[in-house]
C-alpha cells in the first residue's frame, strides 16, 4: 500500500529526500518565505509608523491587519490558517474594545512577532531567498561570460568542460541541500508564528 503523501511541510521534512523533490512542499515553503520577506518588510515599515499613529494605545487597532495575514499564510505550511484568538468586548464602542484588547495576553504575543517578524524573521526569509537565487545567478553569470567568441585550443575545451562539470555538481549538491534548508527555515518560522500567535487562554471579562 502506498504511503500517503506528507500533509504539512514539517512532516514532509521527515519523508526523505526523493519524497520532499517530488512533492509541492519546497515550492510551498519558498512561496511562504517570499511571502514572509514582502511582509516583514512592510512591518519593519508600518509598526513603528502605527505606534506612532495609534500613541502606544490604538497600535493593536493599526497592526491588526498584518496579524490576520500572518495567521492566513500559514496555510501554505499545511493545516488550517489559525482562528481569531480575540473575543468580542463585552461594551461597544472603541475605548471598550481598546481595553478588551489590552486584556488579552496575545495581544502582546502579537506585538512581540510583529517585532520579531520586522527583524529576525525578515532576515531569516530574506537569507533563504536569496540563496534560492544564488545557483540561478551563477549559472546565469556562467553562461553569459562563456557566450562571447573566442577560439579555444583543444586543452581549453578540456579544461572547461570538466570545470562546468564539477561546478553542474557542485550546484546540484547545493541545491540538495537547499531542498531542505527551505522547508526548514520556512518551518521555523510558521513554529514561531504558531507559538505567538495561536490562542491562548482566555483571561475574565473586563468591566
Amino acid at each position: 500500500m502506498a504511503r500517503p503523501g506528507a500533509s504539512t511541510a514539517r512532516q514532509a521534512l521527515r519523508d526523505g529526500p526523493w519524497r520532499l523533490l517530488a512533492s509541492p512542499w519546497p515550492a510551498r515553503a519558498l512561496a511562504y518565505l517570499v511571502s514572509g520577506a514582502v511582509a516583514g518588510a512592510v512591518t519593519l515599515v508600518w509598526l513603528p509608523a502605527a505606534l506612532v499613529l495609534g500613541l502606544g494605545v490604538g497600535t493593536p487597532l493599526l497592526t491588526a491587519p498584518l496579524v490576520a495575514l500572518e495567521r492566513r499564510r500559514l496555510r501554505l505550511l499545511g493545516g488550517p490558517a489559525l482562528p481569531d484568538p480575540h473575543r468580542r468586548p463585552d461594551r461597544p464602542g472603541p475605548v471598550a474594545w481598546l481595553r478588551t484588547r489590552r486584556a488579552e495576553p496575545v495581544t502582546w504575543r502579537e506585538l512581540a512577532y510583529l517585532v520579531l517578524h520586522g527583524t529576525v524573521l525578515l532576515l531569516l526569509d530574506a537569507a533563504a531567498v536569496a540563496l534560492v537565487c544564488a545557483p540561478v545567478l551563477l549559472i546565469g553569470a556562467g553562461a553569459f561570460a562563456r557566450s562571447g567568441p573566442a577560439a579555444a585550443e583543444p586543452a581549453d575545451v578540456v579544461a572547461a568542460f570538466v570545470v562546468a562539470a564539477l561546478a553542474a555538481l557542485a550546484l546540484l549538491v547545493f541545491a540538495l541541500l537547499l531542498l531542505y534548508a527551505v522547508p526548514l527555515a520556512a518551518v521555523a518560522h510558521g513554529e514561531l508564528a504558531r507559538l505567538l500567535l495561536a490562542p491562548g487562554r482566555r483571561p475574565r471579562s473586563v468591566r
